[in-house]
């Protein structure tokens, strides 16, 4: 998706701050609220934000001065609009095939477990 995000035309600093963003989506906040409680929740997606937003800004600032910015590729929106039907894809498959058989088993107890 950054890549994608790139080739469109955002900022580095944007780019950076995207993959940054991933800290303080609700979900999380909400196990940190379960975890640390309100007040702590809120201070941690603060901070959280603060930090992604001036570490954005320092790097956008930073690297173009320095010339370190990546090349944008015109047709980068063009490269990635297929999906690849290889390993990747089947591992993937499988490792949910049995997630999903590990969840079930969990949520039935742990009669008959070679552990209990």
């Amino acid at each position: 998706m950054a890549a994608v995000l790139w080739g469109s035309g955002v900022s580095f600093g944007g780019v950076l701050a995207f993959l940054f963003a991933d800290l303080i989506v609700l979900p999380l906040l909400d196990v940190y609220r379960r975890a640390f409680g309100l007040r702590m929740a809120a201070y941690i997606g603060v901070v959280f934000y603060a930090t992604m937003v001036i570490s954005a800004l320092l790097m956008e600032g930073l690297f173009t001065a320095l010339g370190w910015l990546p090349h944008r590729q015109a047709g980068m929106n063009a490269q990635m609009d297929g999906f690849p039907m290889g390993a990747t894809l089947w591992l993937n498959v499988a490792a949910a095939c049995v997630a999903v058989g590990l969840g079930v088993l969990s949520r039935r107890g742990h009669e008959g477990s070679v552990l209990s």
